[in-house]
């Protein structure tokens, strides 16, 4: 079966039947990817793109200049686009409002809620905010990044090594250690990081730890939130789905393709997992 020239696979998941868009976006090294409500956000090398979740079609795409982005975040509505040299806020509508802000080193992590957008880097010893009306805020830590993520309550992040996660003065034990890389996101009112004991959650709103579920493919170095679903793996073959709406535990996706994942978004229950070779697989959740 063909939709919009690109093919579509029927493939089983745990207890349901996905349809799963396989969409190549042509590009050499994998884009970076971020859902809103109207689809998906495709940064790749100079351009940013805003597909259809469903189906991959793409409804705008502006250029950018940015060579190759480390990471995107839906900043209200502008984008924000990491790379090597620091920050670039894109209005997609009116692109001469388009701003370039410098920061420490290279962001490799970057996340957004409402108007306001973190960043911070692996193994390095900072966390920017940028604020609605485009300041800086810098702080300093003791010990190297090793996660960061972002909702309602502002910036999640951990250190390497640490057992406790931080936002603001908040600091709630996980019961764990980290070591020196954590996937970190924030999903419906839970912050989940994924350690060798487990999926551990933090209650956001009250800052509190809330336990710990098993992982069906193990622990993982990436999550992602999409339509309030939690979705992670490391390989494309290996990847579970928790939707708290539905699902009691975390329950493996089928996805059947082979390849490292690269990036995880997605938007009206619809998950997008970018594999290494630059192509989508988009599975309901």
């Amino acid at each position: 079966q063909e939709v919009d020239g690109e093919e579509v696979t029927r493939q089983a998941a745990f207890a349901s039947d996905v349809v799963t868009h396989v969409v190549d976006l042509n590009a050499s090294v994998p884009p970076a990817i971020a859902g809103d409500a109207g689809g998906v956000w495709v940064a790749g090398s100079r351009v940013l793109q805003h597909r259809d979740a469903e189906t991959g079609a793409v409804l705008t795409a502006v250029e950018t200049g940015v060579e190759r982005p480390l990471g995107v975040a839906v900043r209200g509505d502008r984008v924000a686009l990491s790379h090597a040299s620091g920050v670039t806020i894109v209005d997609p509508v009116h692109l001469d409002r388009t701003v370039e802000l410098a920061t420490p080193t290279a962001p490799s992590m970057i996340g957004a809620h409402g108007d306001r957008t973190w960043l911070g880097s692996r193994g390095e010893r900072w966390v920017m905010e940028i604020t609605p009306a485009g300041a800086t805020t810098t702080e300093r830590l003791d010990a190297p990044l090793a996660g960061l993520t972002a909702d309602d309550a502002g910036a999640w992040w951990i250190a390497t090594g640490s057992d406790r996660l931080r936002n603001g003065a908040r600091s709630v034990g996980i019961r764990d250690d980290v070591g020196d890389g954590v996937a970190v996101a924030a999903c419906s009112g839970v912050v989940w990081l994924s350690t060798e004991t487990g999926l551990v959650w933090v209650r956001s709103r009250a800052g509190e730890f809330g336990g710990v579920m098993p992982s069906p493919v193990g622990r993982v170095h990436r999550l992602g939130c999409v339509s309030g679903a939690l979705v992670g793996g490391d390989d494309l073959d290996a990847v579970f789905v928790l939707n708290p709406a539905s699902d009691v535990h975390a329950r493996r996706l089928e996805v059947r393709r082979r390849g490292r994942v690269a990036a995880i978004a997605g938007s009206r229950g619809v998950a997008w997992l970018v594999g290494d070779d630059g192509v989508a697989s988009l599975a309901a959740v």
